[in-house]
């Protein structure tokens, strides 16, 4: 039997409404209003478009946190650059299944 992982892949993902939340160098939060594999989405009118920061999954009192780096994309979207396979699966995780 061959076992086989294929990572999650980007143009096949739907914009999800889940809390994330972005922690800047500055040390300000930023909510993020949606998200896909491909990049992130801030709350409309939102001028700013952070270049790094760290992204936070928050799951019942704690998160799964890692450094991003993000490239400003079409329609006000932010694109994730560079994430490894395993910051990618942890954004497609269904957090849900653990409760």
């Amino acid at each position: 039997m061959q076992i086989e992982h294929q990572r999650p892949e980007p143009g096949l993902s739907f914009a999800v409404r889940a809390p994330l939340k972005l922690t800047l160098s500055s040390g300000k939060t930023l909510d993020v209003e949606s998200w896909t594999l491909e990049g992130l989405r801030f709350a409309d009118g939102m001028d700013i478009q952070p270049r790094q920061g760290v992204l936070t999954i928050p799951f019942q009192g704690v998160g799964v946190s890692f450094p991003i780096t993000l490239a400003p994309g079409p329609d006000g979207q932010m694109l994730f650059q560079g994430l490894t396979g395993r910051e990618r699966a942890s954004l497609s995780y269904d957090f849900s299944r653990l409760l």
